[in-house]
């Protein structure tokens, strides 16, 4: 196995813990190699992380992007990501070209079991797999040009075909892609690799990246919100929910967040205590958000109308304005929004 992950120096306690639980439910495989690309790691944190990897006898690499991250960031707004996010646009330049199949994780993830049959799946030609995310706002989609209903996946996880990546020069078209946009996506680095990989993802089962707000999401609601998530069988989801092979923490609610309600927080507290990094991390100050985000996620499991008129409300709020930021108005001028949310029964 060869994977990845691209961390801020803020981002090192979790990368610590998705690190271990990668090694720790995976003692079976016969290799792992890590590769960790950052341009602020500290000293301190790089030991550490290189001492979680070595405990079981796996091999961990370093690769300072600073220099590239420094020159990139000259023509690009990150927005609330960090410069950090778009290390992995440079994958293709920094990791050995000897690698076959690449995986990428979010640093804000648990491997919660054996990710074995993951690097077997048939990737069928395809540069890339990953798992979709029908919930992505309409106005995002049409940023990038794309159709509403039209695949657009998240890119928490993403198992790589690493040298058809490099043979293809994915990574430079990634940054120019990015610099074409204006420097500005909503979704940053994400939206890029899907629209730069456009029709060339196919789809994983959501076990191998489980959103955790999804724990509150029926697949009834997730086809409605796009018609692509077909693509997904209601068995995979139901099956991810149930027991996920990478966790995912997505959204406001998470485990390292005070006074988070998160259904999967017990499996992050576990792991993070088995680590060198246990009882860091923990974030105070947001308890009061972290209740209401709690409130939306309840009201999603009861009234399903309800999230697409919070959703709705945001997108008008934020996600429109920066979206028109990119300087891609061609795709953005005609979106149809939750403007006109309508509920179950067709009520505005």
């Amino acid at each position: 196995m060869d994977v990845v992950y691209a961390p801020g120096d803020n981002y090192a306690v979790y990368t610590g813990v998705s690190v271990y639980s990668l090694c720790e439910n995976n003692r079976s495989a016969g290799e792992i190699n890590i590769y960790i690309i950052s341009n602020d790691l500290s000293a301190e944190n790089t030991e550490r992380l290189k001492a979680t990897a070595e405990s079981f006898g796996r091999n961990i690499f370093f690769m300072d992007v600073s220099r590239e991250l420094k020159e990139f960031s000259k023509e690009i707004d990150a927005g609330s990501y960090g410069i950090n996010v778009f290390g992995r646009f440079f994958m293709g330049k920094l990791l050995p070209e000897k690698i076959d199949r690449l995986l990428y994780i979010d640093c804000d993830t648990v491997v919660n079991g054996s990710i074995d049959g993951l690097f077997e799946t048939d990737m069928e030609g395809k540069t890339a797999m990953a798992v979709p995310e029908p919930t992505i706002y309409k106005s995002v989609l049409r940023s990038i040009g794309f159709d509403e209903d039209e695949l657009y996946f998240n890119a928490g996880v993403i198992l790589i075909d690493f040298k058809k990546w490099v043979s293809e020069k994915i990574s430079d078209k990634l940054i120019e892609f990015y610099k074409e946009n204006g420097g500005r996506l909503f979704c940053a680095d994400q939206d890029a690799i899907n629209a730069v990989l456009r029709n060339d993802i196919g789809v994983l089962p959501p076990k191998y990246n489980f959103f955790t707000n999804y724990r509150y999401f029926s697949y009834k609601y997730l086809k409605e919100e796009s018609a692509s998530y077909r693509a997904v069988k209601e068995h995979e989801f139901e099956e991810a929910k149930k027991s996920p092979a990478i966790i995912h923490f997505l959204g406001t609610e998470r485990p390292w967040i005070r006074g988070n309600l998160n259904p999967y927080r017990n499996i992050y507290k576990n792991m993070l205590g088995r680590t060198l990094f246990k009882g860091e991390g923990e974030i105070s100050g947001r308890e009061l958000q972290v209740f209401a985000f709690h409130l939306m996620e309840l009201l999603t499991l009861l009234f399903p109308w309800s999230r697409r008129i919070i959703s709705g409300a945001f997108e008008r709020k934020y996600v429109v304005k920066r979206t028109e930021a990119s300087g891609n108005t061609e795709n953005v001028k005609n979106i149809k929004t939750s403007e006109t949310v309508k509920t179950k029964d067709g009520t505005m």
